[in-house]
Parts: C-alpha cells; sequence; structure tokens
C-alpha cells in the first residue's frame, strides 16, 4: 500500500482518509483526532458527558441540552 503525500496532509490537517487495501479498507486520521474520538467513546459514558453536551449544545437549542441534563 503507498499512501500519497495529499493523503497525510489531508489527514494532518483533520480530515479523515481511506485507503483501500487488499484486505479491506482503512482509515487514515491524526493523533489528535484519534485521542478526540477515544475519549468520547470511552466505556465510562460519564467521561463522554461533556463532549455529547457539547455537541449537542452546538447543534441543538438550550430546550435540548436542558433535556438531556435531566435525563443524566
Amino acid at each position: 500500500m503507498i499512501i500519497a503525500n495529499q493523503q497525510i496532509d489531508s489527514a494532518r490537517n483533520g480530515h479523515i482518509v481511506r485507503v483501500a487495501t487488499d484486505s479491506g479498507e482503512l482509515v487514515i486520521l491524526s493523533a489528535e483526532l484519534y485521542d478526540r474520538i477515544a475519549r468520547v467513546i470511552s466505556d465510562d459514558p460519564r467521561e463522554a458527558y461533556q463532549s455529547i453536551l457539547s455537541a449537542w449544545d452546538a447543534a441543538g437549542s438550550a430546550e435540548d441540552a436542558t433535556v438531556y441534563q435531566d435525563l443524566a
């Protein structure tokens, strides 16, 4: 498998790059992005709470955030 410099640059800039191999498809992403994703999908949902709430606040209404907090 050969990864082009353009693909590496794209991953460095925060994009997820899909690469096809003989055995399937892989993704390449920066370590920073991987760490952020890993925190969100950790086994302990309490660790993901703030990230989920922040994303919800950014995409939803204040009422959505209040309902979510009431459920937690």
